[in-house]
């Protein structure tokens, strides 16, 4: 079962307090910017193996998801180490 909070009233972290058991690492928050200049805990690996974020309007989730699947991708082929950021905002602008 995948959970689908559409509302906004809360966070998505308010949202599925309890759904969770207290074994599952949840992030501290998802959104905002994070230290690399990237979405916090967004379309990236969390804490927990398995739990991915997917914030944001259609049109964002529907572009930021093919992203999300190839990270997936990578990780079960043995590309990207479990919890490993492919690129971050900070890697790109320092080119």
């Amino acid at each position: 079962m995948i959970p689908h909070y559409s509302t906004g009233n809360k966070s998505i972290l308010e949202s599925l307090a309890g759904f969770f058991p207290p074994s599952v690492r949840l992030p501290n928050r998802v959104g905002g910017m994070a230290d690399d200049g990237d979405l916090a805990a967004a379309f990236r690996p969390t804490p927990q193996q398995g739990l991915w974020f997917t914030p944001g309007g259609f049109s964002v989730t529907r572009f930021l998801s093919k992203h999300l699947a190839l990270q997936i991708l990578a990780q079960e082929v043995g590309l990207k180490r479990s919890g490993a950021v492919i690129s971050t905002y900070s890697e790109r602008t320092k080119l």
